[in-house]
């Protein structure tokens, strides 16, 4: 597959790449760092008596007969168990839409497999959100979609994907019904022989969208594709 030649030509090569078995494989798209991201609840905050502090003692039978000044005074009274409020876990994005090239997928969560390749969903007709970054809307942070291009059967929905021009909106569901939406601003093909730059998965800085698939030639001896294509897309009004 070239990101190059337009429909029809790109589904024709599509579909021949793919009758001799290439595919984008999670090994195809490869990153450079991809630590993974483990949502742990706030641990509940207890109260306790400092230590050091002297333990409670009994005050005497006959305070009569006993120096006021030695009767012990009273514990404070220790303050019942502050327990964090856990907040709820923010649904994962669900679709992905590119109008221009009437795009409007699924989207599932995948992580990161051996030798750091991202994973990929195993329906072809799905992208995957990797589950590391950020989530569409947030205040900061790359959210970063990855999808076949081509599959044995034919082409993935990548290939259309790739057909969106510059300036094309794309729509990234929120899993609350509702949508984010981003402009396309960049283009880039990245050799698959060098992992893909760090920034391109920033959990902070600016907010924005990242979409990552298979391009540039076909090798058939090894059965992939010598590229990744990389889509940049920022924060729409």
């Amino acid at each position: 597959m070239s990101p190059t030649p337009r429909r029809p030509a790109r589904r024709a090569v599509l579909v021949t790449a793919a009758v001799l078995g290439a595919v984008c494989l999670t090994a195809g798209v490869r990153m450079a760092v991809a630590p993974p991201r483990v949502d742990v609840a706030p641990a509940a905050l207890v109260a306790s008596t400092p230590a050091g502090s002297p333990a409670p003692t009994s005050a005497p039978a006959d305070p009569s007969t006993t120096d006021a000044s030695a009767v012990p005074r009273p514990a404070a009274a220790v303050p019942p168990p502050v327990v964090a409020a856990v907040p709820p876990l923010a649904p994962p994005p669900d679709r992905l839409r590119v109008v221009d090239v009437a795009v409007d997928v699924p989207v599932v969560p995948v992580g990161v497999g051996a030798g750091g390749a991202l994973e990929l969903p195993d329906e072809p007709g799905a992208v995957g959100w990797w589950l590391a970054g950020a989530l569409p809307g947030a205040a900061e942070g790359t959210v970063v979609l990855a999808g076949h291009v081509d599959t044995v059967t034919g082409p993935g929905v990548m290939a259309d994907v790739l057909d969106a021009p510059l300036g094309a909106r794309v729509e990234v569901g929120d899993g609350r019904g509702g949508t984010v939406p981003y402009r396309l601003v960049e283009r880039r093909v990245l050799p698959k022989s060098a992992p893909l730059p760090d920034d391109l998965f920033a959990v902070t800085g600016p907010p924005r969208l990242v979409l990552v698939t298979c391009g540039g030639d076909f090798d058939r001896r090894t059965r992939h594709y010598t590229d990744n294509v990389v889509l940049l897309a920022e924060p729409a009004a």
